[in-house]
């Protein structure tokens, strides 16, 4: 049986979650073996990407890997069965309920970003057992490197942790980082064209902005942050 599903928005989900849960038994925690999860990522010209890692996201305030799968030379992802996300109850218009395996998906590629500019889609999956797709577009994007020296400017600012946080069109697109022993970093994945703050991923320094950078198709952005 072949189902197809929709994306889910995310403050959608979490009002779910607040919902009288007590009129049907939760799902077992083990993994149904039936419930299948596969798509196609192709990119700006249709063809298939190999090596773009699918990761699938547990969890409603705090988030974690749950699954993750790398695509094949055809660009086809698959998980077989479905790991387990969190579990919601969705109400029909005749009153029934019922249950939802709830994710959050990512990717991650070194050359290429999704087309629609989104670093984060919800969505969920029915128990009902069957195969359920999910297809990918993607985009050439850009890269991100650059290092961080303390004090006079002498010091490498070592495992200090920061955010790169999309501005203007790109917010909400974040990625993150932590310096090594000489202050350099890099972000693991290509990023969307556009503009983004460099911050110090800490709530008690309000999360200090400390450079902003322009991230360039094709190009890698390199910056050198003086940090105080």
């Amino acid at each position: 049986m072949v189902k197809y599903f929709s994306k889910a928005i995310g403050a959608f989900l979490v009002a779910l979650a607040t919902q009288n849960l007590q009129t049907a038994s939760t799902p077992s925690s083990e993994k149904n073996p039936s419930v299948i999860l596969e798509g196609r990522v192709t990119d700006e010209l249709g063809r298939p990407l190999a090596g773009v890692k699918i990761m699938l996201m547990g969890g409603v305030a705090t988030r974690w890997e749950a699954g993750s799968a790398v695509t094949n030379d055809d660009g086809i992802y698959r998980f077989d069965p479905v790991p387990n996300g969190y579990f919601q109850q969705v109400e029909s218009v005749d009153g029934t309920r019922t249950w939802r395996n709830c994710f959050g998906m990512r990717i991650s590629h070194q050359d290429y970003v999704a087309e629609d500019k989104q670093d984060w889609w919800d969505f969920q999956i029915p128990f009902e057992p069957g195969t359920y797709y999910r297809d990918l577009r993607l985009t050439p994007g850009g890269r991100l490197r650059g290092s961080i020296m303390s004090g006079d400017g002498t010091m490498p600012a070592a495992g200090l942790d920061l955010r790169v946080m999309g501005i203007m069109d790109l917010n909400g697109c974040a990625s993150y980082a932590t310096t090594d022993s000489e202050g350099r970093f890099c972000i693991d994945r290509s990023l969307h064209a556009g503009e983004y703050e460099i911050q110090v991923n800490d709530p008690k320094e309000n999360y200090a902005v400390l450079s902003c950078v322009r991230i360039t198709v094709g190009e890698v952005a390199s910056v050198d942050i003086a940090y105080k």
